[in-house]
Formats: C-alpha cells, sequence, structure tokens
C-alpha cells in the first residue's frame, strides 16, 4: 500500500500529519510536501502519527531523519506517535529518538507538544 498523501489536521499551533502505508523514497515525496506547507512561525510543534500498519524502508528512514533536522532549524518541535514496537526500536537503532521523542498515544504526544494544551 503505496502512501499517496499525507493528510494535515491542525490544533491550534500543532499540525498533525496522518501518515499510513508504505514510506519510502518516492512515498516521501508527500511527507515532504505537506511538512513544507507548514509555516514554523505558526505551528510551532508537528506531530508524525503514525498507522500501525505503516512500513517504513530505509530511504524513509531518511527521509523521516531529513524533516526532523529540518524542523529542529525551524525552531519546531516534533513528536511522532502510532509506530509498532518494531519500528520504535529501529527508530531508535539509527538515532531518530536522539532528535524526537516517540509518545506512546496520541493524547500524550498533544498534551506534550501544545503550549496551549
Amino acid at each position: 500500500m503505496a502512501m499517496e498523501e499525507v493528510q494535515v489536521s491542525r490544533q491550534g499551533s500543532l499540525a498533525v500529519l496522518d501518515i499510513r502505508g508504505y514510506v519510502t523514497k518516492t512515498s516521501g515525496v508527500p511527507m515532504k510536501t505537506a511538512f513544507a506547507g507548514l509555516d514554523p512561525a505558526v505551528y510551532r510543534s508537528v506531530l508524525f502519527r503514525f498507522d500501525k500498519e505503516t512500513y517504513v524502508n530505509s530511504e524513509g528512514i531518511k527521509t523521516i531523519i531529513d524533516l526532523l533536522l529540518e524542523a529542529g532549524q525551524a525552531g519546531q518541535r516534533v513528536g511522532i506517535t502510532g509506530v509498532s514496537d518494531h519500528f520504535e526500536k529501529i527508530f531508535g537503532m539509527v538515532g531518530i529518538t536522539k532528535l524526537t521523542r516517540i509518545y506512546k498515544t496520541e493524547e500524550e504526544a498533544v498534551q506534550d507538544l501544545t503550549p496551549e494544551g
């Protein structure tokens, strides 16, 4: 199941990117496009909400790291939620957890990432 698009929802200064399907080099384009539309002056925080069935290959991991680094340079806080235990371990091994926090629940992420939450 290729990722055709990324759904974006907004909650105050928090933007939530719904990520489903396979995250690969090609399908990383919708993630980058959605992220590029989030003005850091408006959206101080971004939550990557993965579906438990989402699969991420090495190019997808590179895309995620690139977006996390871009967010850091723009002063945005980013969190991740919804990843399977398997991908949580992989994200830790490749250093993603040094760039962002993986939250167990979306509620916990929203509360932590929104000053008004």
